[in-house]
């Protein structure tokens, strides 16, 4: 590939990071909110019984059964999950949108330079008029809309998922807690151990996926508005020796595919650093052979992922949308 299509290894770094600032700080807010409502106010009154004014003030809970305290933290921990973790603005639509919607626009725009950067070289400021143009008149298109909507919308439905799991999970603690007549310290260091590992495990995880899928997408939209018609995948940093890069996306790199079979590839798994760049390919006899490649680097990449069982063990595990180009 020509030395201005290499990736840059930064161009969602920035942005991810911001995105996981952002997860961590609601979901370090509900910890404080689960430390105050268990140690602090002592609802569920495993304290030392107080003087009755503060019984009433405080411990809300402590003459229900054990079922009923679990049933009440279920519905004080949604309202608190609707508050931090899944706000939306007046208009409905979920925070996450504007993390997503910047991925989507810097995929343009990467897409666009990777088109024009012998432009770029002649006419700076020409060019970047050109580029501010492109994505005005792109992001007006209903269809851009439309699926800024979508991609926006699946990043918050994903976390809505994480927090129904995280509830369900706390109500196994709690109730285990109860039973078992653990203190107001352990019991509140368990439910918000919980939060910590299912932010580290699944929120920030659904923030590194979906700002690299709206990105992927971005610059497929992009190249297909500029005529493009087929595109190479390539693991990112590979080619200055990055160790990270692991064998399913290795197998990949310098795959060429249309723009149709590309759609929803990367990311390739949980935390992909893989983006699109145009292909420099050769037309007419060649497209047989590339197919071929194409269809063999996909099998490859599916067997990295169960590389202890057959293949076809690991095609009917795999996840990926990708095994369908098989």
């Amino acid at each position: 590939m020509p030395n201005q299509l290499r990736l840059d290894p930064s161009r969602t770094t920035m942005l991810r990071r911001q995105f996981i600032v952002e997860m961590n700080r609601r979901f370090i807010h509900l910890r404080r909110a689960i430390d105050k409502l268990v140690v602090e106010d002592d609802v569920f009154g495993l304290v030392k019984p107080k003087p009755i004014t503060f019984i009433q003030e405080r411990q809300a809970w402590r003459f229900r059964t054990n079922a009923a305290k679990v049933k009440a933290y279920r519905q004080w921990l949604q309202q608190q999950v609707d508050a931090e973790i899944l706000t939306v603005d007046v208009l409905g639509k979920p925070w996450t949108s504007t993390y997503v919607e910047s991925a989507y626009s810097k995929g343009m725009m990467r897409a666009y330079t990777d088109l024009h950067a012998e432009a770029l070289a002649e006419t700076a400021d020409f060019y970047r008029g050109s580029k501010a143009e492109f994505l005005r008149s792109s992001f007006n298109q209903p269809i851009i809309q439309s699926k800024l909507e979508l991609l926006g919308t699946r990043a918050f439905t994903e976390l809505e998922g994480v927090t129904k799991a995280m509830s369900q999970q706390m109500s196994r603690i709690l109730t285990a807690g109860l039973i078992k007549g653990d203190g107001v310290m352990a019991i509140a260091r368990a439910l918000k151990d919980n939060v910590s590992t299912i932010n580290a495990t699944r929120a920030r995880v659904i923030a590194r996926t979906e700002i690299i899928a709206a990105h992927a997408e971005g610059q497929l939209d992009a190249f297909e508005l500029l005529g493009v018609e087929e595109v190479g995948i390539m693991a990112e940093w590979s080619t200055a020796g990055d160790g990270k890069v692991c064998d399913e996306c290795a197998a990949l790199e310098s795959v060429v595919m249309t723009i149709a079979a590309a759609r929803g590839l990367i990311p390739r798994h949980a935390n992909c650093r893989c983006c699109w760049i145009p292909a420099d390919v050769m037309r007419g006899k060649k497209g047989r052979l590339r197919s071929r490649r194409m269809k063999a680097a996909v099998r490859e990449s599916v067997w990295f992922e169960r590389p202890a069982g057959t293949y076809k063990q690991a095609k009917r595990k795999s996840v990926w949308v990708g095994k369908g180009l098989l």
